[in-house]
């Protein structure tokens, strides 16, 4: 079974979502936190899908589902599915692509 890694900046991301739910609603980014921690702790065994126009990068993708907008965004090798963005709906396509150097540091 192949291991979850989070680069930095997808744990940064995480942290920043966590941090912007929390300021508002007590609680939200804690339950924020089980929903991406649950879905983390399940990854090796989901269905990954290809996420459209990201090909070339070998990047996948699984949503996070309701009522968060947002899909983990991942690449991998034979042996570790690297997370490389929390994604949230409304970010720019591929603004994560420059953090790929950050998986041949891993």
């Amino acid at each position: 079974m192949k291991t979850v890694h989070l680069i930095v900046s997808a744990e940064l991301e995480w942290l920043e979502a966590v941090t912007w739910y929390e300021a508002k609603q007590e609680g939200v980014g804690f339950r924020f936190t089980q929903d991406v921690e649950s879905l983390l702790a399940g990854l090796p065994s989901r269905q990954l899908r290809p996420l459209k126009g990201f090909e070339r990068y070998g990047a996948k993708r699984v949503e996070l589902g309701k009522p968060w907008p947002y899909r983990v965004i991942i690449v991998e090798d034979d042996s570790t599915l690297f997370v490389v963005a929390l994604e949230h709906h409304r970010r720019r396509p591929g603004y994560w692509t420059g953090r790929l150097r950050e998986v041949d540091r891993a």
